[in-house]
């Protein structure tokens, strides 16, 4: 017998009109609606973009204006809320920069005078034109401000804790490296011939670029020679290793497998360029193939040893297991984790364990 009673849903119609008049988010659940929104537009392709408004020189009965005007204006997928006291944001899916253009010139245009009490930004990767926008716009409806990049955004600044570990542990480590710093550097000029320090470009923290440094453990010719073995890489993906790489010099193939051709990276920790754990800092060419979602492996600074080095699970795991392991390592920083990614570092060098 069936004891559940059959009740039947509420038409959707009341729903979507309710949903009309909701409240703004309040900062906490408006950040993850914007992480979750942009994780996806990553995945799908999808554009976003942001509308914040500043109040800080309003009035309450400015912001009730704007309020009420938002809330009859925003469709359904829209969303609303608080950044902060004073930043109030419009979350636009599948909207390109000049879409939201004209909804920040309504927003004006439905303010009037008092317009000049708000700032207005528009957050957006996609600019976007006229022709691409199907409702008719009127003359004074787009806004003209200028459009911000939204990336930068998402950037996960480096937490004051884990600064000050990157610059006592870098310290202290060069310091106590100098004598090996020394042997390794003539043992490199008798080897053979060429510079000592291996100078390459990397992709940092938020995209920028900067020179990562290096024992030189290869031929001067190393990076040319890469093509030519390209039919021997071991991974997929834009990553490249090969087994028994016939560049590796006699001497690089000793500092490679003991870590010491890393050690010149504390100074680009101690620069602030790189952290002492962290997501290695990719090649150029590696970010151009990388899938939108996996770009947001950006958004944390590069470091020297990170979950990848470390585990011998991931030894044969695919670039895209490689992708998410780095981009959940920049989730949430934890000292303690830190920590024991350092202790796993140095086990794995004392020992020997593969590349570093």
């Amino acid at each position: 017998m069936n004891t559940f009673r059959n009740k039947p849903l509420a038409p959707f119609g009341n729903l979507m009109r309710s949903e009309r008049y909701r409240q703004p988010l309040e900062p906490p659940a408006f950040f993850r609606t914007l992480a979750r929104e942009k994780g996806r537009a990553d995945r799908t392709g999808e554009v976003l973009t942001l509308v914040v408004l500043g109040m800080t020189d309003s009035f309450e009965e400015d912001r009730e204006l704007m309020l009420d005007f938002l809330q009859k204006r925003l469709r359904l997928t829209d969303e609303l809320g608080w950044m902060d006291e004073d930043h109030l944001a419009v979350l636009l899916p599948a909207t390109t920069g000049y879409e939201a253009r004209i909804v920040a010139g309504s927003i004006g245009a439905a303010m009037g005078k008092s317009r000049e009490r708000f700032s207005c930004i528009v957050y957006s990767d996609t600019e976007g034109s006229a022709d691409d926008c199907e409702s008719e716009v009127k003359d004074g409806e787009v806004w003209d401000g200028q459009i911000e990049p939204l990336a930068p955004l998402f950037l996960v600044p480096m937490p004051k804790g884990k600064r000050a570990l990157d610059i006592l542990g870098a310290g202290i480590l060069f310091l106590m490296a100098i004598p090996v710093i020394a042997v390794t550097a003539l043992a490199i000029r008798f080897e053979s011939k060429g510079p000592i320090i291996f100078r390459q470009t990397r992709v940092g923290h938020g995209g920028r670029s900067f020179t990562l440094l290096k024992f030189r453990s290869m031929v001067v010719d190393a990076e040319e020679l890469q093509e030519k073995l390209a039919a021997d890489n071991l991974r997929d993906g834009p990553a490249f290793k090969i087994a028994n790489d016939p560049r590796i010099t006699k001497v690089g193939a000793f500092i490679r497998s003991s870590g010491i051709d890393e050690l010149p990276q504390l100074l680009n920790v101690l620069r602030g360029e790189m952290t002492l754990v962290g997501p290695r800092p990719p090649i150029p060419h590696e970010v151009h193939s990388y899938e939108d979602w996996q770009k947001a492996r950006l958004r944390v600074v590069g470091g020297l040893t990170c979950i990848w080095q470390v585990d011998g699970r991931l030894e044969n795991a695919s670039f895209r297991d490689w992708m998410r392991q780095d981009i959940r390592y920049g989730s949430k920083f934890s000292p303690a984790r830190d920590m024991g990614l350092i202790a796993k570092t140095a086990w794995v060098v004392l020992f020997a364990r593969g590349d570093h």
